[in-house]
């Protein structure tokens, strides 16, 4: 993003109502909250092969619960391989 456009958006969000600004600040940790999360499976992804490689076992249903399904919010597991009892129910035909 070059100055001008970066000044350009600063003004923009200078203009929003606090309420706004928070709910732009709010999405934007989101989105850094979502690509530091990506980084870190990507690299799990690396390694993979070398840990089995070792003999490391995949984890089980309870060694999982917690962790989150890309694009599947609020369900640890997601959808069919969903772990979270609470969440389990609310996606119906995944």
């Amino acid at each position: 993003m070059n100055a001008q456009a970066e000044q350009l958006l600063l003004e923009k969000l200078k203009a929003l109502p606090p309420e706004r600004r928070a709910e732009v600040e709010a999405f934007v940790d989101f989105l850094a909250t979502k690509a530091r999360k990506q980084v870190a499976f990507d690299r799990l992804l690396a390694i993979a092969p070398a840990l089995a490689a070792a003999g490391v076992a995949p984890l089980d249903a309870a060694a999982r619960v917690g962790f989150t399904t890309p694009g599947v919010a609020g369900c640890a597991g997601g959808g069919p391989r969903c772990t979270n009892p609470a969440a389990a129910g609310r996606f119906a035909g995944s």
